[in-house]
C-alpha cells in the first residue's frame, strides 16, 4: 500500500496543515519552527519501524497554547493528530480478495457457536 494523502492536526505547531499530497518525491520547504520537522515527526508515528519514536503526549506534543483547553476542545474524545489515506495496488488488492475469500470459505464451514462472542469493556 501506498501513503498518498495526510492530514495533521493538533502536534506541535501545527494546529492544522490541511490535507496535503504525498508522492514518490516531496519536498519541506519552510522557516524555522513552521512544522517540517514536526509533520515527519507525526508521520513517521503511522508506522514505526521497531518501537515507536513518536508517542502522542498531551503535555509535550499538543499545542502550547491550548493545552490548558485542552479537554474543552475535545470534550468527547482525544485529540486526532494524523489522518492519512493509502492507495492499494492491483496485485495487492487480488491478494487480499483471495485471502478475504478463502477465510470467509474457512468460516462458512465452521460449527456456529450458539451465543455470539463480545469483548467486555473494563
Amino acid at each position: 500500500m501506498k501513503l498518498t494523502h495526510a492530514h495533521i492536526r493538533n502536534f506541535r505547531s501545527i494546529l492544522d496543515s490541511g490535507k496535503f499530497s504525498i508522492s514518490d518525491l516531496c519536498c519541506l520547504v519552510g522557516k524555522n519552527e513552521a512544522g517540517k520537522t514536526a509533520t515527519l515527526s507525526a508521520l513517521q508515528s503511522i508506522r514505526p519501524y521497531g518501537q515507536a519514536q513518536t508517542i502522542f503526549d498531551v503535555t509535550e506534543d499538543y499545542p502550547r497554547r491550548f493545552a490548558t483547553r485542552y479537554k474543552e476542545r475535545h470534550p468527547h474524545s482525544e485529540a486526532t493528530v494524523v489522518e492519512t489515506w493509502w492507495q492499494m495496488s492491483d496485485k495487492a488488492h487480488a491478494l487480499l480478495a483471495e485471502a478475504l475469500t478463502s477465510g470467509a470459505q474457512k468460516l462458512r464451514n465452521q460449527p456456529q457457536p450458539k451465543k455470539p462472542a463480545t469483548l467486555a469493556r473494563q
